[in-house]
């Protein structure tokens, strides 16, 4: 913050301001690609509400697309404090079909 501040007042460039601070440049333009948890948990409940036979994969992609835009993995979907209150065991084979299923 200080060097941001520093090159905003003075007018420096952000090499010396850096110096000046002690703070190497890859830190000045870091930016944190971590969401917000909360809000990640609220879209999650969302989604899972919506599509209650999607599994963590496809909850993953859901919110990858918009409106979300979340950069996530599908292992932090996965986490228990994410993923065990939206899924529900099932034996798998909800929504699926097969040739016993049909008759044939």
């Amino acid at each position: 913050m200080k060097a941001k501040a520093l090159v905003e007042m003075s007018g420096c460039s952000v090499q010396e301001a850096c110096e000046v601070v002690g703070l190497l440049r890859s830190s000045y333009y870091y930016c944190s690609q971590r969401t917000e948890a909360e809000q990640l948990a609220v879209d999650l409940e969302q989604e899972a509400g919506r599509y209650p036979k999607y599994g963590s994969r496809r909850l993953t992609w859901q919110l990858r697309r918009a409106p979300y835009h979340y950069s996530v993995n599908r292992k932090r979907i996965q986490q228990p404090a994410c993923f065990s209150t939206v899924s529900e065991p099932g034996d798998g084979f909800e929504g699926r079909s097969s040739r016993a299923a049909l008759g044939l």
